[in-house]
């Protein structure tokens, strides 16, 4: 993206296929997708849209400024959306009201297994790989100079009241945290869709994927796997996701199915 941008310019207005958003003009990730091709995530918005149709209901846990939520939001009945970072979080307020996002609820906050607070790396290359303090700290959580803030950190059953029809998990190793506070959310979603990246894995959460399956296995029978087009069932969740763990293969989203 051959232009400097002044220090003081916190956000640019780009007008996409998807919707019209503010993005970071530091963030090399979804913010220069954006600005560069005027699309990101468009496989992904589909497939909720087609799992959970007009009338849905979706949760976002993991929002980054929107780009997927908001499209989904224009697509199905209501959308709750969860992001902790704060500065990311006032950009995805910026773009429900430039959206016209009125069924699309917004709350600033980590999903987690206890009500606290935590350690939070605020990331500017990649904003939306910012996290929680990871349990390894390896330098490549750290390269940008990450700023560390103290973020609310909440129940999700706790926290809301409705049921999901979908639940899509993005929040860079804290999946595990957030699924120990999710039984009932769980026990009525159709389908969830999560990141899986062993790296996050073993030094995020620093748990195997057995202790990650354990948790979503009880609520649903099937999985399908994007990048490899596979699907397997409930006996074999936890062998597929040692088999991906081992040879160090990420998903940007598994599904998981009734």
């Amino acid at each position: 993206f051959p232009v400097t941008i002044p220090e003081n310019v916190s956000a640019l207005m780009v007008t996409t296929n998807q919707g019209v958003f503010a993005v970071d003009p530091r963030d090399l990730s979804v913010g220069r997708a954006l600005l560069k091709s005027g699309q990101y995530g468009l496989d992904e918005v589909d497939r909720i849209v087609e799992l959970v149709g007009p009338k849905g209901k979706v949760l976002f846990v993991g929002t980054h400024v929107g780009a997927i939520a908001i499209p989904v939001a224009k697509a199905v009945d209501q959308v709750v959306a969860v992001e902790a970072n704060p500065n990311t979080f006032q950009l995805l307020e910026y773009n429900k009201r430039l959206n016209d996002c009125e069924n699309l609820e917004l709350l600033e906050l980590a999903a987690g297994e206890v009500n606290g607070e935590i350690e939070f790396l605020l990331n500017t290359a990649n904003s939306g790989g910012s996290k929680r303090m990871p349990s390894v700290k390896k330098i490549n959580y750290f390269h940008d100079n990450p700023e560390v803030v103290k973020v609310k950190l909440r129940v999700l059953d706790e926290e809301l009241k409705s049921a999901f029809d979908l639940i899509l998990m993005d929040i860079e190793g804290s999946e595990y945290f957030a699924l120990k506070g999710m039984n009932r959310l769980l026990s009525s979603a159709n389908n969830l869709i999560v990141e899986f990246i062993p790296d996050h894995l073993r030094n995020v959460s620093s748990v195997t994927p057995d202790e990650f399956v354990r948790l979503i296995e009880p609520y649903f029978n099937y999985l399908y796997i994007p990048s490899l087009d596979i699907r397997v069932l409930k006996q074999d969740f936890s062998k597929k996701l040692n088999e991906m763990y081992a040879a160090n293969i990420s998903d940007n989203g598994i599904v998981f199915s009734k």
